[in-house]
């Protein structure tokens, strides 16, 4: 997620950046927010966009 010129990003992005599915990098971003390590907001009926915490 560092490497984007934003603070955030998709799920999508970060799938392609690290060349894994989808339904990995979501189960991974899943783990990682219920350890308080990234946040999650929806920003439409079926998009959320993810950063790291803090």
């Amino acid at each position: 997620m560092k490497s984007h010129d934003r603070p955030f990003c998709t799920a999508k992005e970060i799938a392609d950046e690290f060349g894994v599915s989808n339904g990995a990098i979501l189960d991974r971003l899943h783990e990682m927010r219920d350890q308080e390590k990234v946040e999650t907001k929806d920003v439409g009926a079926c998009a959320k966009v993810w950063w790291i915490a803090g």
